[in-house]
């Protein structure tokens, strides 16, 4: 081969072949080999640590393109990530908000149902006062009945110095409350104190104001014994109509008159009514953490049947037709 760079160089005759060439097929001649030119120009020179330098770019290029897929990849993890945890934390705020809300919405709707128990016990303390101003019999029992049917109070206390009742009765109310994660009944109780006085003029005067709940607590079980009593005087046998057959009817545990809590204080018999006297009272805890008492003396009558020991007609036995139970100044 011969010629300068950028030649082409065409195969000449092969041996035994004359310098005008081969013979070509048919008895003619074929062409002998040329050099023939061409457009082509030589590549520039590329030293060994050139190709060194553009093999490391090449791995360098794609080695950048893996690090910003890997960063892709990493950031988006990162990001799923966060939604993952974030979620939660949405989710619980958004049921504190809730609960928050339908917290003080429930506070409100319960002030407002207490206001309106408020304003009935002011409308009862008006329509007693007014009852105690009619009545008649200005007696101290006949007074403390007329305030128990209109409060429906188990104890009244009373200053007959000031001429000054206080009547202290637990209402119940209700609201309609807004759903709550741990269940809101809707029901409350409010503790409220009734004082009638009788001012200088011919009227009774009744204000009511709210108490703490534990001053009600003595006055509610007062309210219990005197039911229980009331059964089991109903029930009690005629032979048993006793001051003692009625204080083991009510302290079967047998205590000192000055620790029972139904202490029977008379039992008087007159043809078919047995009417008995009795204290009952019970301690509870003031606001201050004080122990206290709450006492009332009440006036059981029962009315016998025919056929009772003690009626007049017949001796044959019998039960209690009604117990009624009052609350009177003294036993």
């Amino acid at each position: 081969m011969s010629g300068r760079m950028g030649d082409t160089v065409l195969p000449t005759a092969d041996k035994g072949e004359t310098a005008a060439g081969r013979r070509a097929p048919g008895g003619g001649r074929a062409r002998s080999g040329v050099v023939r030119r061409t457009n082509s120009r030589p590549g520039p020179y590329v030293s060994g640590a050139d190709r060194g330098r553009i093999g490391r770019d090449r791995r360098d290029r794609r080695g950048g393109e893996g690090a910003r897929m890997r960063e892709r990849v990493t950031v988006g993890c990162l990001v799923l990530l966060n939604v993952v945890l974030l979620v939660p934390f949405v989710v619980a705020a958004y049921l504190w908000i809730s609960f928050e809300r339908a917290e003080r919405e429930n506070e409100r709707r319960q002030e407002a149902a207490a206001d309106s128990l408020l304003e009935r016990d002011r409308d009862t303390a008006d329509r007693t006062a007014g009852a105690l101003t009619a009545s008649r019999d200005t007696g101290t029992d006949a007074l403390l009945d007329v305030i128990r049917k209109h409060t429906g109070s188990p104890v009244i206390a009373h200053d007959e110095d000031r001429r000054v009742f206080t009547a202290v009765v637990s209402r119940a109310g209700r609201y309609d409350p807004e759903p709550m994660p741990f269940g809101v009944t809707g029901e409350f109780e409010r503790c409220f104190a009734h004082t009638y006085a009788r001012r200088p003029g011919p009227g009774w005067t009744g204000e009511v104001a709210e108490r703490d709940r534990s001053v009600c607590e003595g006055s509610e079980r007062v309210g219990g014994r005197v039911w229980s009593a009331r059964r089991e005087l109903e029930g009690l046998a005629a032979g048993r109509l006793t001051r003692d057959g009625l204080q083991e009817a009510l302290d079967a545990d047998h205590l000192p008159s000055e620790e029972s809590r139904s202490e029977v204080r008379d039992v008087v018999r007159k043809g078919r009514t047995v009417v008995a006297l009795v204290l009952f009272r019970e301690r509870y805890w003031t606001p201050d953490d004080e122990e206290a008492e709450a006492e009332q003396c009440y006036r059981l009558t029962r009315v016998l049947v025919p056929g009772d020991p003690y009626a007049a007609d017949d001796p044959g036995g019998g039960t209690g037709e009604s117990v009624t139970a009052v609350p009177v100044a003294a036993c």
